[in-house]
């Protein structure tokens, strides 16, 4: 026995004699590279789109096997989230820095990577961006900086001359984003439209988290114009796509590649047909190893957007840098990317001295029957129209506005409702407004054609009315009644609180991307003096006075309504008088959220799209409003409402003219503010606000 313990215990030393003696096992070493891109917001589909195919090159380079310096190699991605934000992107890009990456595929947008590219600078590090198209990126002289796909330059010269030489232009309209790839490829774009002999018929800017284009549209619809060049993303370009349709705007829409994209043909619909972009690159079917990428890319991530095959190539580039290298080092794999030459999914791939991919080519694509087609020949001009009057724009932009205005009164009721009832500033309602515009998005696409369309939309009202009527009558119970006889502050601190736990829970539940609304009705325009006015807008204005015609009647004729107004007046008074004052502070809330409810089917109807953070911008708009017209007072939040509609219409639509081209309808948020201040300053109870107004 002791004899078998020692033979076992002597193998055993014999055996880890061995183990030293050969060496450790090889170990592979990590390599990081970063991946950048907006993994959330209105951009999270492109930005999901680029960082798979990188993670797609990755994995497949991994698996072939990747030896440095004779050391076996994997690559390790690490993904951020810039949020297409410039802001953010520094500070993502520092901290891949810090992480140790050494090479970055991104950024996503012209705008995130030209301030990160300072960053990766500094730190002496390859960043090749697959989709950022503005000439001011690798201009800056870096060194370090590479892209592979064709520039602004290039791209903006085609399309310019596009517009003029193969439509034939004669009126062109230009709309951008401000940012720094909209901006930069208008420019382009106006630059070859202008040596090519086309007409400039006027510029207008928006910003890259708009919507709302209809006092542009109307504005530039006043000119005339047969092709309007828009310098953006999807997100917008699709509503301002739809816009078009509804305003009876005949002209071509024309991008780049920010809407040459899956996601665009299904926000924009049946508003997508005929419009223009182009992207850098080939066509995917004459890529040379396009078939390969899309069969596998399909197999594991789904649906192409737009990028995927230039974040591939990026990726793979910079690995074939490090095997030209044979190194990891990040100044080696600099210098090995000034010399590369190999062949990519997308194309040939070799940098200039630059960092700009060596003849770059650009496609064009046509919208047709629902689907990207490449341009084979340039598609006819619709048929010239004389362009309306001064004062059919007027009516224009009258009607614009007042459909506006009378969501932003549907909103602002039910501000002033509870604030007239319990003094209290509701700041949750906005997060009611969008929750419903969630819930009939999702109600109408899950019918999926089984009902008629203006029945899915009534689905889609009754049951986001219903919901947003039970969320409120939660939320006054459990958040705001505890909390009556507290301090002013404490119930504003947990409506806040509230609207915040909303906006999260929203974005777990639909995530966050924006949510396309089905079309459910023929949207098309008819003409009422020279204006357009869409079948959608008059639901719009119709079912809101209808509301309100209602809710004035149950106010003001109904025993709940005799209530209300007493509770308004004196709560102790009205409870002493045998009323049911949790009771009708509870409908006050639940009247409220189903006005709101409806509101927020509108604007998404109206808009063709809603997303977890839309409550926020509408909500203040519409308190602005309540405030605006007498907070507490029924009537001044109606005239609050459309004041403010009416007011941000004709602030976008003629700000410019106004100042000569010096401020742009990207300011439309800000009119109405101002007026806001100057009417609270003169009149600080707002409008229609004082000791006799008839709170509800």
């Amino acid at each position: 026995m002791l004899f078998r313990r020692a033979s076992q215990v002597l193998a055993l030393l014999l055996s880890a004699l061995l183990f030293v003696m050969a060496g450790p096992v090889a170990a592979e070493r990590v390599v990081k590279i970063g991946s950048v891109a907006p993994l959330t917001g209105p951009q999270a589909h492109l930005g999901r789109d680029n960082d798979n195919g990188v993670r797609l090159a990755v994995e497949q380079a991994n698996a072939h096997g990747i030896t440095l310096g004779g050391e076996k190699v994997r690559i390790e991605v690490v993904s951020e989230d810039d949020q297409a934000d410039p802001k953010t992107a520094t500070i993502v890009a520092q901290k891949l820095v810090d992480a140790g990456v050494v090479a970055v595929v991104g950024h996503l947008n012209s705008g995130t990577t030209i301030p990160a590219s300072k960053r990766y600078r500094e730190a002496g590090i390859a960043q090749i961006s697959p989709s950022a198209t503005a000439i001011a990126y690798t201009a800056q002289g870096y060194g370090n900086a590479f892209r592979v796909m064709a520039n602004d330059s290039q791209q903006g010269g085609a399309l310019g001359r596009f517009a003029v030489e193969m439509l034939h232009a004669q009126r062109i309209a230009i709309v951008d984003d401000r940012s720094a790839y909209g901006q930069g490829l208008a420019d382009e774009f106006e630059k070859a439209a202008r040596m090519a002999g086309g007409n400039i018929v006027g510029r207008e800017y928006t910003t890259d988290r708009a919507t709302d284009f209809t006092a542009i549209l109307t504005s530039l619809k006043g000119r005339g114009p047969d092709v309007i060049f828009f310098g953006g993303m999807d997100a917008q370009g699709a509503p301002m796509a739809r816009q078009m349709r509804a305003l009876g705007l005949q002209a071509v829409l024309i991008s780049g590649d920010g809407l040459q994209s899956a996601e665009f043909l299904k926000l924009a619909g049946r508003a997508a047909e005929g419009v223009v972009a182009s992207t850098p690159g080939l066509p995917p079917a004459q890529m040379p190893g396009g078939e390969a990428f899309r069969r596998d890319f399909v197999a594991k991530y789904g649906i192409i957007q737009n990028y995927a095959p230039y974040a591939f190539d990026a990726a793979s580039t910079l690995i074939a840098a490090m095997q030209q290298a044979d190194s990891a080092e990040p100044a080696k794999i600099v210098a090995a990317l000034h010399t590369l030459q190999r062949d990519g999914v997308t194309g040939p791939l070799a940098f200039d001295e630059k960092g700009d991919i060596r003849g770059g080519a650009v496609t064009l694509y046509r919208v047709s029957g629902g689907k990207w087609q490449v341009v084979e020949s340039a598609p006819a001009l619709p048929a010239a129209e004389p362009p309306p009057g001064p004062g059919a724009v007027f009516l224009q932009q009258l009607v614009n506005g007042l459909t506006v205005g009378a969501i932003y009164a549907l909103v602002a009721l039910g501000y002033t409702m509870v604030y007239g009832i319990l003094g209290l500033i509701n700041f949750a309602h906005g997060e009611v407004v969008m929750i419903g515009a969630m819930i009939a998005v999702s109600v109408v696409a899950a019918l999926g054609g089984a009902l008629p369309g203006a029945w899915a939309l009534a689905a889609g009202i009754g049951v986001a009315a219903l919901v947003c009527m039970a969320l409120a009558a939660t939320i006054e119970r459990l958040a705001y009644r505890p909390l009556r006889n507290a301090p002013k502050l404490a119930p504003l601190i947990t409506a806040i609180g509230v609207s915040i736990v909303l906006q999260n829970v929203a974005m777990l539940v639909w995530g966050r991307q924006y949510r396309t609304m089905p079309e459910t009705l023929d949207n098309a325009p008819f003409m009422i003096a020279g204006a357009a006015v869409s079948p959608l807008q008059l639901l719009i204005l119709a079912g809101a006075a209808s509301v309100l015609a209602a809710l004035w009647w149950l106010v003001h004729r109904t025993r709940l309504g005799r209530s209300m107004r007493a509770t308004a007046q004196n709560r102790d008074a009205a409870q002493l008088m045998g009323v049911d004052t949790d009771g009708v502070i509870r409908a006050t809330f639940v009247i409220g959220a189903a006005l709101g409810a409806f509101a927020g089917v509108m604007v998404s109807a109206y808009y063709g799209l809603a997303h977890y953070y839309m409550g926020f911008m509408l909500g203040l708009k519409a308190f602005s409003a309540a405030v605006l017209g007498g907070i507490g007072n029924l009537g001044g939040a109606v005239l609050g409402g459309l004041l403010l509609g009416v007011i941000e219409s004709f602030g976008a639509g003629y700000i410019g003219w106004l100042t000569g081209g010096f401020l742009g309808s990207h300011y439309q948020d800000v009119f109405a503010f101002v007026v806001l201040i100057i009417v609270l300053v003169l009149r600080p109870s707002g409008l229609l606000g004082g000791k006799g107004a008839d709170r509800a």
